[in-house]
């Protein structure tokens, strides 16, 4: 299990030992500023955090020991919420937000932005997103306002 937290951590859980007494993070993964989301790639290998300090964190290796840092401008406004980036349907991409009303496109082997999702039709900040657990290529954007967008492969 992975935690994000305000004190500047996302900590890796191994629940298997929950019962044994006081719970240890097996790994830490740190920041300069609060951690506001920490997501596993679906094959569990990869780990992405994003954080209040412009930054999207990726963990790998054996035990997550291995760390690189994409630079994104995660500094939102109070009205908008504030971006978490996911991985899309596999090991090789994490969505996010951006404030110029699309979508950033980080490639993990890369450790870089590496193509942004925009359109005319986006009026507002998307910030939390969904990738379709069966239609490959599918991905949501939801807005603080209650908009939703998709983008489908073609």
């Amino acid at each position: 299990m992975a935690t994000s937290s305000t004190d500047g951590t996302a900590c890796i859980w191994d629940l298997r030992n929950i019962g044994r007494g006081r719970l240890k993070n097996i790994r830490s993964v740190d920041h300069k500023k609060a951690v506001h989301s920490a997501y596993f790639s679906p094959s569990g290998s990869f780990l992405a955090t994003s954080s209040f300090d412009n930054s999207v964190g990726i963990a790998s290796g054996t035990d997550f020991e291995e760390t690189s840092v994409v630079f994104h401008n995660n500094k939102t406004s109070r009205w908008i919420s504030s971006f978490k980036a996911i991985w899309g349907w596999d090991d090789s991409y994490i969505f996010t937000g951006n404030m110029k009303r699309a979508v950033d496109i980080i490639c993990q082997s890369r450790k870089s932005i590496i193509w942004r999702l925009e359109s005319p039709y986006i009026t507002a900040i998307p910030c939390r997103f969904a990738a379709h657990p069966s239609e490959v290529g599918t991905l949501a954007g939801a807005t603080s306002g209650g908009q939703v967008y998709t983008w489908t492969l073609q």
